[in-house]
C-alpha cells in the first residue's frame, strides 16, 4: 500500500513539474512572438508565423504527452496492484 502511494506522489510530483515547465516555455514563446512582431528584419514575418504556430501546437503535443503517461501510469500501477 505505501509503495502504491509513493508511485501516486511521484507521478503527481512530474506530472506538476511538466506542467510548470510547460507554463514557462508558453510565456517565453509569447513574449518572442511579441518582440518579434514588433521587429522588423528581414524573414521577420517567416519567424512571426512560426511563432504563431508553436503557440498553438507545443499546449497541444504536451496535452497529449500528459494524458497518454496518466494512461502509460495507470496500466502500470494496475499491473503491480494485482500481483
Amino acid at each position: 500500500m505505501k509503495n502504491a502511494r509513493e508511485r501516486y506522489e511521484r507521478v503527481e510530483k512530474t506530472k506538476r513539474v511538466i506542467a510548470m515547465g510547460t507554463v514557462i516555455i508558453l510565456g517565453l514563446m509569447i513574449v518572442a512572438t511579441l518582440v518579434v512582431a514588433c521587429l522588423d528584419f528581414p524573414g521577420s514575418d517567416k519567424v512571426f508565423m512560426g511563432l504563431l504556430l508553436m503557440d498553438g501546437v507545443v499546449p497541444v503535443f504536451l496535452w497529449f504527452f500528459l494524458h497518454f503517461y496518466k494512461k502509460a501510469t495507470q496500466k502500470a500501477t494496475e499491473g503491480t496492484e494485482e500481483k
